[in-house]
């Protein structure tokens, strides 16, 4: 008897997608990362998040650049509505200056702090990274804090947005590669927000080996969600492994200080779990290969970690989905475990495949299109950048008790400066 692919509940999906579901739902994924199917760009090249380029259309270096600093002009009016947000913007020019760097902005305070001594202060981080232009929150990628932010919103979305309770759910920047372009799983198959795993084949590899990857189920075999099915082997071996990880990383909504809210992280030469937290896992520890968090996958170099490994899609199962890429839901029905096997057992070589490290993702869309921040217009000596002010964005402060519904107003690509207008809501006296 065959045995189809299914799986349940709402994870990840299309920021526009998203804000619907969770406005429809109620559902939150509070404390956790961006969409990776269909959200924003990475940092400015193929190996960001989700396709086209940050800004003008090449390179890229992956949410590393930036220098941090003080610079910027102060914030101005915004005095703020106890109980919700402003009726008065606070208006704020971060300006970067020639080449990469990083501005930081406490709209508490209404004041630019620095980026790195005050890595536990800043609530949005300005950065110009190579062509990447890109909006950080604190305590994804960059500082120590409980920020995040939810969006994007039209204009009249935004405007009936009146209190901070009203947001349905804050979610993070965060890191991917390879599994973020090209997830392990499609999102809505059946209809009723499922998460159904594709059976896409990876291969990493790690410097010293190159291993299959296969992603089964996000559950177990009693239906327990964030139990992840996990199949891999060394490449041109005969033989695999499958197991079982616990991915549930403390459940969604845990604190962001949590100790168990953190990635689960496997060594694929020894097949052993690597028990560290995840700031040894990004900074020395080149041990574990490949890490996950709920349904995030990570690997062991670029942004996510010290260990130089890559990762590569070998196959795409582009049998499961239509010429728009939407997933044909006949065809899940129909792909058996015998066959899933098959197909991971039928990648025997990595040539011709091409390898990617991991990047930091922007959660606030940086990939100039309808739902990006800015836009941009390709003439005869080059792209010509402006910003949208009708996409908005709700963000929770870095001490995670204030609030602000933000729109780019302006940008400057000549000075590398970005305009925003801001209606706080500041966190209610104790």
């Amino acid at each position: 008897m065959s045995r189809s692919f299914t799986s349940l509940t709402l994870l990840r999906f299309s920021p526009l997608a998203l804000a619907l579901t969770l406005a429809v739902t109620g559902c939150s994924d509070d404390d956790d990362p961006s969409p990776s199917n269909g959200g924003s760009s990475g940092n400015g090249g193929t190996a960001g998040n989700a396709g086209t380029a940050g800004v003008g259309g090449t390179g890229g270096v992956g949410g590393t650049g930036g220098v941090g600093g003080t610079g910027g002009v102060g914030g101005t009016g915004g005095t703020g509505a106890e109980g919700g947000f402003s009726s008065e913007p606070l208006v704020y020019t971060a300006v970067i200056g020639a080449g990469d760097g990083s501005v930081c902005f406490d709209f508490d305070d209404a004041e630019p702090v620095d980026c790195e001594a005050a890595s536990d202060v800043w609530d949005l981080r300005f950065e110009v990274a190579g062509r990447a232009w890109n909006i950080w929150t604190n305590g994804g990628i960059f500082g120590t804090g409980d920020g995040g932010a939810f969006g994007p919103m039209s204009p009249q979305d935004a405007a009936e947005l009146t209190r901070s309770n009203q947001i349905p759910g804050i979610f993070r920047d965060y890191l991917g590669g390879i599994f973020a372009t090209t997830p392990w799983y499609s999102y809505n198959v059946y209809g009723t927000h499922d998460i159904t795993a594709n059976q896409r084949v990876y291969v990493v590899d790690t410097g010293s080996a190159h291993y299959r990857v296969q992603i089964l189920s996000y559950y177990s075999g009693s239906g327990v969600s964030g139990m992840l099915q996990l199949r891999y082997g060394e490449l041109g071996s005969a033989t695999f492994e499958e197991v079982e990880i616990d991915v549930r990383a403390g459940g969604f909504g845990v604190p962001a200080d949590d100790p168990a809210n953190k990635f689960t992280y496997l060594d694929l030469d020894t097949g052993e779990l690597v028990d560290i937290d995840d700031a040894t896992a990004r900074s020395t520890n080149t041990v574990w290969d490949i890490g996950f968090k709920r349904y995030d996958v990570i690997i062991n170099g670029g942004a996510s970690g010290p260990g130089g490994a890559t990762a590569a899609v070998a196959n795409t199962q582009s049998a499961l989905y239509d010429a728009d890429g939407a997933p044909i839901r006949a065809a899940f029905d129909a792909k058996t475990e015998t066959e899933a096997e098959a197909d991971f057992l039928a990648v025997t070589s990595a040539d011709g495949l091409s390898f990617v490290t991991d990047v930091g993702n922007p959660y606030i869309i940086n990939d100039g299109g309808e739902h990006s921040w800015f836009t941009f217009e390709l003439g005869p000596s080059g792209p010509t950048f402006s910003a949208q002010p009708d996409v908005w964005w709700a963000i929770r402060s870095a001490a995670g008790n204030s609030f602000a519904k933000m729109h780019v107003t302006d940008l400057d690509a000549a000075t590398h400066s970005y305009t925003v207008e801001l209606f706080v809501q500041h966190a209610e006296a104790p």
